[in-house]
């Protein structure tokens, strides 16, 4: 099974991009493709049906010898740029795919990536499993607050994290809902309706240390 220092990094992707971009080593990114309607990536074994209405793009970025597919979309659109700050400013919908070989050393540890961001503070992620893709995935919610431009903004979240793993590869799968705190109720059924279209080739349930993980 991937390391799961590997497997927390879509955490940190899909929440705090700027400092993944600034604190990992990884190659230039490809161009973003766009995304509507139906996503289907054969080689990531990947698809699922996006709420009508929503586009946004698909990119792929490389840490060493590990791969990283991230999808974003939002009601009418979204640019990366728009990513790219610490807090939704719209319901998004993102998806990251973790791969690498399965030749890589997959011993655990018992450190797992800090989070720490200053001026954000978050509630205690509330935890449970439920079936996705017809796997036991691990469900998060978790709602933060911080200060943008001197105002204060809320934000709320609903994470799902499962492994990904053939004899060739191994890694993780982490799909997301994120919203204004206001926004979140009136939004995540399309996203709840979304889920229920996911399909992931050679998904298995998330086993971590957790009492490790959430600590963080």
């Amino acid at each position: 099974m991937i390391n799961y220092s590997y497997a927390a990094l879509p955490i940190i992707f899909v929440l705090v991009m700027p400092v993944l971009g600034a604190g990992a080593q990884s190659d230039p990114p490809s161009p973003p493709k766009k995304v509507e309607g139906k996503y289907v990536n054969l080689d990531a074994g990947i698809e699922v049906e996006l709420p009508d209405g929503w586009s946004g793009f698909e990119m792929s970025l490389a840490f060493g010898s590990m791969e990283t597919i991230m999808v974003v979309a939002a009601q009418g659109g979204i640019e990366p740029e728009e990513i790219m700050d610490m807090m939704p400013e719209k319901p998004v919908i993102m998806l990251a795919i973790l791969s690498m070989p399965v030749t890589e050393d997959m011993e655990s540890t018992d450190n797992p990536p800090q989070l720490n961001q200053e001026g954000m503070e978050c509630t205690h992620a509330s935890f449970r499993t439920v079936k996705l893709s017809n796997v036991d995935s691990l469900e998060a919610i978790i709602e933060c607050t911080s200060t943008v431009d001197g105002k204060e903004v809320h934000a709320k979240g609903k994470t799902f994290f499962m492994n990904q793993e053939s004899a060739e590869k191994t890694g993780s799968v982490t799909v997301m809902f994120a919203a204004p705190s206001d926004m979140y109720d009136a939004t995540v059924n399309e996203f709840d309706a979304s889920l229920k279209t996911l399909k992931i080739k050679n998904a298995s349930a998330l086993k971590l240390p957790m009492d490790n993980l959430l600590s963080e």
